[in-house]
């Protein structure tokens, strides 16, 4: 009855195909921020980066609706022409494995994956948009005045050695940890037993990371980029600093190391936010908008 995409190369274009010889509504998804990933092209040319725009933007107006996890992926898009019905929908998320816990479950899991009385966590692609050299550098100022402070991170990607290089140089090499791939139960033991979440990632549209932490009750800390401005609410469930800026992360961190209480606080704050987010609550919002696809495309 309606052909979802996700994408707008590869399945995306077996999908539009697909739409119309079975003449069938086309709903979009759009989770790209395509001016933050282009820059990382190795052919830097301008005009192909608006070839790339205005392709993306003919592509999602081929749909009769289109939905993207934050605003400025659809502000991005009318820039360059995208003119279709479109509003920002948050993916869902798990709140059923992602839960918090109580001080003395937080201090067995804690003791059972070997972490510190305050550790700070990202897990997510390990890549040079996601910027994690300024949480390294951060830790670098903190380690003399948090004795106990680790990072833990968990993912793969191709920045990886350099991010070892990086914290060896500063001489905290000891004071990170990279995890790789954990299994679901694992990685939810993971959030419930860190004491932060921090995301300085410049090209996020959302993070399931980030919200999977809010789920916890974990503090976040992100930058005022793209998504993560629209899904932290500055001092409700999170704070939010200048993307790239060290001292103003390590100040932060300092604080909520310093002030249990506001993490507490920061923590509730962000698992009431994501409860408007659930599997159910976000389906039933997809079904509707199915339906009016359906309607809205037999008046074609």
């Amino acid at each position: 009855d309606v052909i979802h995409t996700q994408d707008f190369f590869g399945v995306g274009l077996e999908a539009l195909f697909a739409a119309k010889h079975l003449k069938v509504p086309l709903v979009g998804t759009s989770h790209t921020p395509m001016t933050e990933f282009t820059r990382y092209s190795p052919v830097k040319n301008k005009a192909i980066d608006r070839a790339i725009l205005k392709y993306v933007a003919w592509y999602y107006n081929k749909c009769v609706f289109v939905s993207a996890p934050s605003p400025g992926v659809l502000d991005e898009m009318k820039e360059h022409g995208f003119i279709r019905p479109c509003r920002p929908i948050s993916n869902p998320l798990d709140v059923d494995n992602y839960f918090p816990v109580a001080a003395e479950k937080k201090a067995e899991l804690k003791k059972k994956l070997n972490l510190p009385a305050f550790n700070i966590l990202y897990t997510g692609r390990i890549a040079a948009e996601k910027h994690i050299e300024v949480i390294i550098r951060a830790m670098a100022l903190l380690v003399p005045k948090i004795p106990e402070i680790k990072f833990a991170l968990t993912g793969h990607g191709s920045a990886e050695d350099d991010l070892k290089k990086l914290a060896a140089d500063l001489g905290i090499g000891e004071r990170i940890k990279f995890y790789g791939r954990l299994y679901h139960k694992t990685l939810s033991e993971l959030y419930q037993a860190s004491d932060l979440f921090v995301i300085t990632s410049t090209a996020e549209t959302q993070s399931l990371s980030m919200m999977k932490a809010m789920a916890t009750a974990v503090p976040v800390i992100g930058v005022r980029a793209r998504g993560l401005a629209d899904y932290i609410k500055d001092s409700q469930n999170g704070f939010l600093i200048e993307p790239g800026d060290i001292k103003a992360l390590a100040e932060k961190i300092m604080y909520l190391h310093d002030n249990p209480a506001v993490g507490a606080k920061l923590g509730l704050g962000g698992r009431e936010f994501v409860e408007q987010f659930t599997v159910e609550k976000i389906t039933d919002e997809w079904l509707k908008i199915y339906e009016q696809a359906i309607v809205d495309y037999g008046k074609h």
